[in-house]
């Protein structure tokens, strides 16, 4: 077979080759993607159940640590309550709902001969609003309880006052002032306990408030009171109140500015005057003196009552700086 029959054969053979490879792998190709495709998505399937099964034992391990600690809370409680129960105040019977002996804690009215209250209704406010409570948890001994008034009122106000601030009030006040419905709520109690009539808070109580600031006339303390008196009827509403407080605690620098103005302005003719000034100064240098004379006072006693306890001690405990350390030279 000579090199001119023998090239067309070796052509003819590889274009059929080639015919017959392609066709077969058109013929195959889909079959293998099909394949491919299925086992794709059998492997998300088994990933998305690998997935599943994890995340329920994630989720019993969750709610089996919830309701451990849900557990330990309670043990808590109940072991807090058990410890308060062991101390029982004996021959104490709580005023209110008759329990005796009281259990826990105890409340004693510092204010009156001979008032008690267990835990419970000492909760309820069930008192006068303006009496203090001591809060014992040793019991005193039966014989040894005080059968006096400990201490005298700290509030003058109104004992029996109940009344309540309506939501257009406190809306109202939130929107004039810079405090929040909270902020009011609790100044409306602290108000009751002053407010000694329906006009609201009377000068007299205002000096009282102020302890031993308030013994003597001052020209400051009377521009306080001018302050917050905003309509000069002699009392301090508690309209005023919230207003004066807000400028006082709250207030932005423009607003004490205008409020300092006011208090140095004595005559209201909006100058102040030097003899106006000096006077400000005069009545702040005597209320200064006051209170570092009540500082002095307080710590003198606080020294006493040191000094009282150094007795019991040895001479050496005079002595607590650290020993030098010995060294040769």
């Amino acid at each position: 077979m000579n090199r001119a029959t023998l090239i067309p054969m070796l052509i003819s053979g590889a274009v059929t080759a080639a015919v017959t490879s392609a066709a077969w792998l058109l013929a195959t190709t889909p079959a293998l993607a099909r394949d491919d495709a299925t086992s794709d998505r059998d492997l998300a399937a088994a990933r998305r159940a690998s997935r599943d099964g994890n995340g329920d034992k994630s989720s019993e391990a969750d709610n089996a640590d919830e309701s451990g600690n849900l557990l330990n809370l309670l043990f808590s409680i109940a072991e807090d309550q058990a410890r308060k129960e062991g101390y029982v105040h004996r021959g104490i019977t709580c005023n209110h709902c008759g329990t005796s002996p009281i259990r826990g804690l105890r409340y004693k009215c510092s204010n009156c001969v001979d008032f008690d209250l267990c835990e419970t209704c000492e909760a309820q406010e069930v008192h006068q609003r303006t009496h203090v409570f001591l809060k014992i948890r040793i019991p005193i001994p039966p014989l040894a309880n005080p059968r006096t008034a400990l201490l005298n009122v700290f509030y003058p106000g109104n004992r029996s006052a109940s009344d309540t601030l309506s939501w257009d009030k406190i809306r109202d006040l939130a929107h004039q002032t810079h405090f929040d419905q909270l902020e009011i709520e609790a100044l409306y109690e602290q108000f009751k306990s002053l407010a000694t009539s329906e006009h609201g808070i009377p000068k007299s109580v205002f000096e009282q408030s102020l302890g031993p600031l308030g013994l003597e006339k001052n020209l400051i303390t009377d521009r306080i009171f001018a302050f917050f008196d905003a309509d000069h009827d002699g009392h301090i509403a508690f309209p005023e109140l919230v207003a004066g407080l807000s400028v006082l605690c709250k207030g932005t620098l423009d607003e004490k500015i205008t409020c300092a103005f006011k208090g140095y302005d004595v005559d209201g003719d909006g100058r102040i005057s030097h003899e106006e000034l000096h006077a400000m100064f005069k009545a702040y240098f005597h209320l200064s003196m006051e209170l570092v004379r009540d500082v002095v006072k307080a710590m003198e006693e606080e020294m006493m009552d040191q000094f009282n306890d150094e007795e019991n001690k040895p001479v050496s405990a005079a002595f607590t700086a650290p020993i030098p350390a010995g060294g040769h030279q």
